[in-house]
Parts: C-alpha cells; sequence; structure tokens
C-alpha cells in the first residue's frame, strides 16, 4: 500500500507539475502576444505622428528645417572641391578604413539586425531589448522610406557618371541617378542616433555617431555620393532617430503613469478592505 500511495503521490505531483507549467507557459505566450500587439499599434502611432510632424511641422521643425537646408546648400557648393580632394588622395589605408559601407549602411545589414534585435528581447522575454529593437527598426524604416522617396524624385546623377554636380534626371528610376541623398548616411545616422540615446555616456554617444561619420566620408570616398548628399542623408536620419527616441520615452512615462495609478488603486483597496475591520 505504502508503494502504491508514493507512486500515486508522484503521479499527481508530476500533473500538478505540468499543469503548472502549461499555464505559466500559456500566461508567457498570451502575454508575448499581447505585447507585440502593443508593439504594433504603437508604431502606427508613430507613423501618423510623424506624418503629422512632416506636413504640420512646429516652429521649431521649421527652425531646424532652415538650419539643415542651409547646412545642404553650403555643402552643395563644395561637392566639386570635396570630389576632388577625395579621389586625388585615395590610399590603402583608408580604403580599408573606408570598408566599413560594405557593412553598415547597408541594406542586407541594417534590416536584418534590428529584427533580431527585437526577436532576442521578445523570445527572451526582455522588454528593454525589445523595445531598443522596435526604436531601430522604426528609425531604419522611416529614414529608408524618405531616403528612397526623394531619390526618384531628385534623379541625382552618381558623381562616377562624370556628368556634373549639378545633373538632375527626376523619376528615371535608375540607380546611377538615385544620389540625392545618400541612404548609407541617412540609415546609419538613424540608427547610430537612436543606439547613442540608449545610453547617457559620452564615450558611447562617440563612437555610434563617429562610426555614422565614417561611413558618410566612405561614400564620397569611394565616388558614390557628393558631399551635399552625405550632409543631407546624415541630417535626414539624425532627425528620425531623435524622433524616434522621443516617442519611445513618451510612451515610457505613460506606461510608468499607468503602473503607478494601478498599483496605487491596488493599495488603496488592500487598505479599505483590510483597515475597515479595524475600526468596527
Amino acid at each position: 500500500m505504502k508503494k502504491g500511495s508514493l507512486m500515486h503521490r508522484s503521479r499527481f505531483r508530476a500533473i500538478q507539475s505540468f499543469i503548472i507549467i502549461s499555464c505559466i507557459h500559456s500566461f508567457v505566450l498570451a502575454q508575448s502576444g499581447r505585447d507585440f500587439c502593443d508593439d504594433m499599434d504603437y508604431s502606427w502611432t508613430v507613423t501618423k505622428d510623424l506624418g503629422n510632424a512632416i506636413t504640420n511641422p512646429s516652429t521649431k521643425d521649421m527652425t531646424a528645417l532652415l538650419l539643415g537646408t542651409g547646412a545642404v546648400v553650403s555643402a552643395y557648393f563644395l561637392d566639386d572641391t570635396v570630389r576632388n580632394f577625395s579621389q586625388a588622395h585615395q590610399n590603402s589605408l583608408v580604403g580599408k578604413i573606408a570598408h566599413i559601407d560594405n557593412y553598415y549602411g547597408n541594406y542586407k545589414y541594417m534590416i536584418s539586425v534590428p529584427i533580431l534585435v527585437y526577436a532576442g528581447g521578445f523570445f527572451g522575454e526582455n522588454s528593454d531589448i525589445r523595445n531598443t529593437g522596435l526604436k531601430l527598426s522604426q528609425a531604419v524604416f522611416y529614414s529608408g522610406l524618405i531616403t528612397l522617396i526623394i531619390k526618384e524624385l531628385a534623379g541625382r546623377s552618381r558623381p562616377y557618371l562624370n556628368e556634373g554636380a549639378h545633373h538632375f534626371s527626376p523619376l528615371t528610376f535608375d540607380e546611377d541617378r538615385r544620389s540625392f541623398f545618400s541612404g548609407h548616411s541617412s540609415v546609419t545616422f538613424a540608427f547610430s542616433t537612436v543606439m547613442a540615446n540608449e545610453v547617457d555616456n559620452l564615450t558611447w554617444k562617440i563612437f555610434w555617431y563617429g562610426t555614422a561619420g565614417t561611413v558618410v566620408g566612405a561614400r564620397v570616398y569611394h565616388d558614390q555620393h557628393w558631399f551635399s548628399d552625405t550632409v543631407a542623408g546624415a541630417l535626414v536620419g539624425y532627425a528620425i532617430g531623435n524622433f524616434v527616441s522621443r516617442q519611445a520615452k513618451k510612451r515610457n512615462k505613460k506606461i510608468q503613469m499607468m503602473e503607478d495609478t494601478t498599483s496605487g488603486n491596488l493599495e488603496n483597496n488592500f487598505l479599505v478592505q483590510f483597515s475597515i475591520p479595524l475600526f468596527h
């Protein structure tokens, strides 16, 4: 009887453990599903907010736009000078460094890395990593989309065609005429800006902005872009990266406020339930 009773208890505990684990697993899956849906809803909200910021810019945004336009126009008048200098100073050391644009800024990596970061945080149940991946995905997507639209509308000839810095053929849909503005510059600065905003550390920020700046130089060095193309791309990427980071901070504040409110309500309910009997 004892042996049978022990076996019965063991089976019962095994079944009990299985049920508990299954319940926990189901809860985690349900929570993960809600997190993903919340992230998608939030991304749609950010998309609408970005569209509104572009079509109805604030005074601050207009000021930034005018300053940025001034910087790009100034760079435009230096295009030939910068190109001549970069092509006249080609060497093996700089060439090796300039190979960074084969990786950082390459659309294959710029699309896959944010997705992998998000997936790592999602399946690893790490909200910080998941949110970083979400911000990177948004920044790369928005900057890439804006870049693609402007490239086709501008139709600027790439430097290696030797058609000059002032040659534009709008809506030609030709890779050789997608110089303005630099996609590598925009997506790397968008990516780097998000990453730089993740940690309040000067060395960390210098690393990310320095890496993006190296990509900018590499595009000119490889004769793929005019100087003004890279300046415009960098400014757009920087603006998008900061926009995404600001939106995320607003979201986090709202979530924190909701959690504080919920926690406060639960605490008040607890006090009401347990304090009433004490005074009666």
